[in-house]
């Protein structure tokens, strides 16, 4: 099977929108927002734990996910052991 039309070398540009994505964002985003209030009330019936499951699911769409940090220990620079005298006034 050969390639017909003019081939892209460089590929898609940075930035450009994905059409079938931004489609398919759309649908989902005019199903939820059609269906809120029963949304709403199936999630009231749920048990605590299958509510907070979900919820969390559903938070994700809404909060941007944070990227794992790793924190190294700081060591250089501070005394390994520190004494505080307490002076009261008398």
């Amino acid at each position: 099977m050969s390639f017909k039309g003019i081939a892209n070398k460089n590929g898609r540009p940075k930035g450009s929108v994905n059409k079938i994505s931004s489609e398919v964002k759309a649908t989902i985003s005019d199903i939820i927002a059609e269906n809120t209030i029963q949304l709403n009330e199936r999630m009231q019936r749920l048990d605590d734990d299958a509510f907070i499951k979900h919820y969390i699911n559903l938070l994700k769409f809404i909060v941007p996910m944070q990227k794992a940090v790793e924190v190294k220990p700081v060591s250089d620079g501070f005394p390994e052991n520190i004494e505080i005298e307490i002076i009261t006034r008398d």
